[in-house]
């Protein structure tokens, strides 16, 4: 209470306010892929507010808004700045860190013309002695939500490689693969599938 107090207070005094009618910015926190959703990816809203229904651009990815909903897994039609929400309509699963905005107010960047010509890199041959090659730990990651696997991934020392990292449940798949390239299969938050 004393912390959300001390805010408020501070809020007043810089006189800090939302821009519900600036342009729409929002920045993704998590993201995941869900059985009965598909992939969702839960945003904060900086600025500008989002609609369901409206076209938004992330990652070089367009989209239709096809649901927001809220912590609590209320339907809502609208959020504005502050607000948290969990949209559905991703067609893939958004890294996190990445910035929406809506299509109508971004100028999309299309590709050169022409194509610049790559230096042709010339092949030095030098003779390095011997090393002793170590072989290294195979691993197959899944996770439930992208965040999760981000965190997981990035704390695993350069003596495991990894073969495959994905959001999602653990398949028959992933089991075949790991079997055919004797690999561990490590599974975060995964239930038994039926």
């Amino acid at each position: 209470d004393k912390l959300l107090e001390m805010i408020i207070l501070v809020a007043d005094l810089f006189q800090i306010k939302s821009e519900a009618n600036g342009p729409f910015y929002g920045v993704v926190i998590e993201s995941s892929v869900s059985r009965f959703k598909g992939i969702t990816g839960t945003i904060l809203i900086r600025s500008g507010s989002l609609s369901v229904g409206q076209e938004v651009v992330s990652d070089k990815q367009e989209f239709k808004v096809r649901a927001l909903t809220d912590w609590k897994g209320k339907q809502l039609q609208t959020v504005n700045p502050g607000d948290p929400a969990e949209i559905l309509g991703w067609k893939t699963l958004p890294s996190v860190g990445s910035i929406l905005k809506k299509k109508s107010e971004t100028q999309l960047i299309e590709k050169p013309m022409f194509e610049l010509e790559k230096p042709i890199k010339k092949a030095m041959v030098i003779n390095l002695p011997a090393q002793i090659e170590t072989e290294k730990i195979k691993l197959i990651i899944k996770a439930d939500t992208f965040g999760t696997l981000e965190a997981i991934t990035d704390g695993i020392p350069n003596d495991a490689e990894i073969i495959y990292k994905g959001v999602g449940q653990l398949n028959e798949s992933d089991i075949l693969l790991a079997k055919t390239a004797k690999a561990l299969v490590i599974g975060f938050n995964q239930k038994p599938n039926d």
